[in-house]
């Protein structure tokens, strides 16, 4: 997997052409080993040395445009509706550094040449899931409280203990929710996947790998954390690594290129 490929591959006799923005074609998700998550984070390191700079550039411009959606009203809720089409711009910068061997500031910008409509779309369909999510555990929430204050008169240990049982049940589903995000944006950019199809794909390809991205988690959890006692500046360089070690990720489960 750390090898990475420095020149255009040439398609083989009988082999269809795959077009521009990938080099082997799509499979079903594979089970990796856990040690491959710290893999994928070695590999996201190694494709940040190709191009410090502009990783950091492209990094510092998303902080940016997070801010500037936080401040300028009504701003957010369009930089969330181009979320995935900014997280298929970092695959693209990952993915031409892996076959090229350098990163260009203007690929970050891809996705919105690229399969725009339907990662905005699945971008739609996951936020209207995750609404759906939370407005189930609020309202599930509200209600065993006040049924239970109504019938029985609940005390604060009992009312604690609800909303404790209610918090977790959120967390629980959130879970499956980052799965269904976590590779739709490559599926869908990569191999121009419907958006439900991507998101799906996406779960199961993260249902299969639970293990291996817990210990890419557990690393990525760290990392930021470092990068943030580093006065924020660690951020410009953990936050392109994450992003490359989630394309790495990508190739390895549902590509298959590796080990």
């Amino acid at each position: 997997m750390s090898d990475f490929i420095m020149e255009e591959p040439q398609p083989e006799p009988g082999v269809p052409d795959l077009g521009p923005y990938i080099d082997l074609p799509l499979q079903a998700p594979r089970r990796v080993r856990i040690g491959r998550g710290g893999n994928w984070i070695y590999d996201g390191f190694g494709l940040f040395n190709r191009g410090m700079g502009v990783s950091a550039g492209i990094c510092l411009f998303s902080l940016v445009l997070s801010i500037g959606s936080a401040v300028i009203p009504g701003a957010n809720l369009l930089y969330m509706l181009f979320s995935m089409v900014l997280a298929a711009g970092y695959m693209m910068v990952a993915h031409n550094a892996f076959r090229y061997g350098s990163i260009r500031f203007n690929d970050f910008f891809e996705g919105f040449r690229h399969q725009m409509g339907q990662l905005v779309l699945a971008e739609v369909i996951y936020f209207a899931i995750s609404l759906g999510v939370i407005l189930f555990v609020v309202l599930g929430g509200a209600l065993t409280i006040g049924l239970g204050s109504s019938f029985s008169g609940l005390d604060n240990v009992e009312t604690l203990l609800l909303v404790l049982f209610w918090s977790l049940v959120l967390v629980a589903l959130m879970l499956p929710l980052m799965m269904l995000a976590l590779f739709a944006a490559p599926l869908v950019f990569f191999h121009q996947l419907p958006a439900w199809e991507a998101l799906k794909l996406s779960l199961r390809g993260c249902w299969r790998n639970v293990w291996p991205l817990s210990w890419w988690g557990l690393i990525a959890l760290l990392l930021l954390l470092l990068g943030t006692l580093m006065l924020l500046v660690g951020l410009l360089v953990i936050v392109p690594v994450l992003s490359y070690s989630l394309y790495m990720a990508y190739r390895d489960i549902f590509l298959h290129d590796g080990e």
